[in-house]
């Protein structure tokens, strides 16, 4: 979001507090968003499967709310600069850092 408009990245930078004021909205938001797309896949789960308990739900939550925090983290403290054209932004490798570390973190937690 900082990213593909420098002027309010730089206002955002610059005002004192911001940095709070932008960062948890932001991560509520896209939380909110991912936490939707897993109780869509939870709630189609228990229709075909059964078996969502308690702790499905919290983990569901717990990867939404780290996702969404390092989202917002990669965007905050490395945001993407030097681009050209829209498509640049879209198609910068970055955006694959998020997703792939969580799906690594997901392994390891089934494993257990």
């Amino acid at each position: 979001m900082l990213s593909c408009d420098p002027a309010l990245e730089q206002a955002v930078r610059f005002l004192p507090g911001q940095g709070k004021a932008f960062c948890v909205p932001y991560c509520l938001f896209i939380s909110l968003c991912n936490l939707a797309a897993d109780i869509v896949f939870l709630c189609s789960w228990q229709i075909q499967i059964g078996g969502i308990g308690p702790l499905h739900a919290l983990m569901a939550a717990a990867f939404a709310l780290l996702s969404a925090s390092g989202s917002v983290l990669l965007e905050w403290y490395c945001p993407i600069r030097g681009w050209k054209i829209e498509s640049d932004l879209w198609h910068h490798p970055r955006k694959y850092v998020v997703p792939a570390v969580m799906l690594l973190l997901a392994g390891l937690v089934s494993m257990f």
